[in-house]
């Protein structure tokens, strides 16, 4: 038996999931675990305000087979409800909410069941396939039946979120009285299907909470039996929560970051001293506001603690070469706490090299004959890297020297299946790589497994209007699909809105020029937890925080 769908209805599963993504993503940020950390993180809060009593029970809702369970009339009045209350001009990218109906409708009603290549039954209901739109479909039916719990919960200073098909929250009266409202709730949802489980002791996301007349108690649960996702503490070892150099906190399209920058690193000018940087262009921001910076003229990786006035050499240093101490013009830097090491694009030599961390003198090559600057890695330990030569994204996860590419690998051009002297890249929690494809003045996502990108910013050729870049560097997205992106010839940071055809200025953008309020080519960006900007402004020899307002 299989389901069999149309060329057609899989691209406008693909173009709605693009469209609709970031609306949800938007309204449902609060309400929302991605990691049974962010539970860990609301109950300690909680715990923190008082709210965690000896009698608090916890509670987890299971929906069986979510993707398949809503009807599809009761699902596109769900749909349109959603749109009409979220959408602010009701359209998206010029898309109006009766077209964006429509194509769902055409979605829907193009599922078939086949066996023995024979049609057994049109799908009426739910979804046969795993698809990008059936995840947000399903997401949003949801979310519109949860919202009468939502506000209860919130009038009770209780704890709320859920990650696709399971909830999470508190509670403080009697059990009883949990069955009855849940019960009561779902009478206008016969075909939802719970699981329900409360106890003062639960697994929820491979987390175990608990608590002991009030006194909370987490650990991790890692159910075997589920698909593995990163942990924050995995034995022993920090793991990344969010991708790398993304902001943890949800950062609203209208908000502002301070004029004039603070230099934090390399306010002495350009130089070699330990309290100086030359050309700086990669960078890494700690939890803890520790900057890494990949000091690319002085060949080596520097790091700056917080509020320090000089910096502490941890690879390079001993002038350019190519020796195993050495390192020869290096453009990025990723810091790995599982394996307690940096991995340094070492450009100038062709390789991606491993550099051990507690003082190590010397380097491991990791790939070979690459033209590599950028570089991150995903929260499977799955290292991406930039290979300018060959115009690609390639992923290689552990002991794999090939790897796969992710992004371009068509050889050199403009076509959306091409890539153009790529820079930079970043990679989201969907594992969709962001490039900075310098030669096309654009930023190009490939969703994983896609055969052509999509431009997310500039590609109108180079230029200084703000539908424009030039020689796009540094590359970030936050949890809304915002895209922020260093304009390198245009000495500014832009800030690109999902589907928006034209950008805003964040930082720099009066000129070239070393004042607080501009930039000199700026290189690799980074946000820190809380959202404030930090930019390598490259040729003022500095790093360049912008406070978030």
């Amino acid at each position: 038996m299989m389901v069999c769908h149309r060329g057609l209805t899989i691209k406008i599963s693909r173009f709605l999931h693009r469209l609709l993504r970031p609306i949800y993503d938007r309204v449902t940020y609060s309400e929302t675990f991605n990691r049974g950390t962010g539970v860990i993180d609301a109950m300690e809060e909680c715990t923190k305000k008082g709210l965690l009593r000896p009698n608090t029970l916890f509670a987890t809702l299971y929906i069986n087979n979510l993707s398949t369970i809503f009807p599809h009339q009761q699902m596109i009045e769900t749909l349109q409800r959603f749109l009409h209350e979220y959408l602010f001009n009701q359209q998206i990218q010029g898309i109006t909410i009766p077209t964006i109906i429509a194509l769902v409708e055409i979605f829907l009603e193009n599922q078939y069941i086949l066996y023995d290549n024979k049609l057994v039954y049109q799908q009426i209901q739910g979804n046969g396939f795993q698809s990008p739109l059936t995840t947000i479909l399903a997401n949003i039916f949801i979310y519109s039946w949860q919202k009468d719990l939502v506000t209860i919960l919130d009038n009770k200073n209780e704890i709320f979120g859920r990650s696709f098909d399971e909830i999470y929250f508190t509670w403080n009266e009697s059990e009883e009285s949990l069955y009855e409202l849940l019960y009561t709730m779902n009478r206008h949802y016969p075909t939802i299907r719970l699981v329900i489980t409360i106890n003062k002791n639960i697994n929820y996301l491979d987390v175990n909470i608990s608590h002991i007349d009030g006194e909370l108690k987490t650990q991790v649960a890692h159910n075997l039996n589920t698909e593995s996702y990163s942990l924050p503490f995995v034995f022993g070892h920090q793991r990344q929560k969010l991708p790398l150099r993304a902001p943890a906190i949800d950062i609203h399209p209208n908000t502002k970051w301070t004029q004039n920058g603070l230099t934090v690193a390399g306010e002495n000018g350009g130089g070699s001293e330990i309290n100086q940087l030359s050309d700086p262009t990669g960078l890494y921001v700690d939890d803890d506001q520790t900057i890494y910076v990949a000091d690319h003229s002085n060949h080596r990786i520097m790091k700056w603690k917080r509020d320090a006035t000089s910096g502490q050499v941890v690879a390079g240093g001993q002038e350019q070469g190519n020796g195993t101490h050495q390192l020869d013009t290096p453009f990025d830097l990723i810091v790995d706490k599982v394996r307690d090491s940096l991995i340094i694009s070492d450009n100038g030599n062709n390789k991606v090299v491993r550099w051990p961390g507690q003082n190590g003198t010397s380097k491991e090559t990791i790939i070979s004959n690459i033209r590599c600057r950028g570089l991150t890695i995903d929260e499977n330990g799955s290292l991406y890297v930039v290979d300018g030569g060959k115009h690609e994204v390639r992923r290689h996860r552990m002991g794999d020297t090939e790897g796969i590419v992710m992004a371009g690998g068509n050889g050199q051009g403009s076509r959306l299946d091409q890539l153009n002297s790529p820079s930079y890249v970043f990679v989201d929690r969907d594992h969709s790589v962001y490039v900075s494809d310098l030669g096309n003045h654009r930023v190009m996502k490939w969703e994983e497994g896609a055969k052509e990108g999509i431009v997310v910013a500039g590609g109108l050729g180079e230029g200084d209007s703000l539908a424009r870049l030039i020689g796009p560097r540094g590359v970030v997205v936050d949890q809304l699909g915002t895209v922020y992106v260093a304009d390198y010839g245009n000495h500014r940071i832009m800030r690109w809105p999902n589907g928006d055809t034209h950008g805003s200025v964040i930082a720099g953008g009066n000129g070239q020029g070393g004042q607080s309020n501009q930039l000199y080519y700026p290189y690799g960006i980074s946000f820190d937890r809380d959202g404030n900007l930090y930019v390598a402004d490259t040729y003022n020899h500095r790093i360049q925080k912008f406070h978030i307002d």
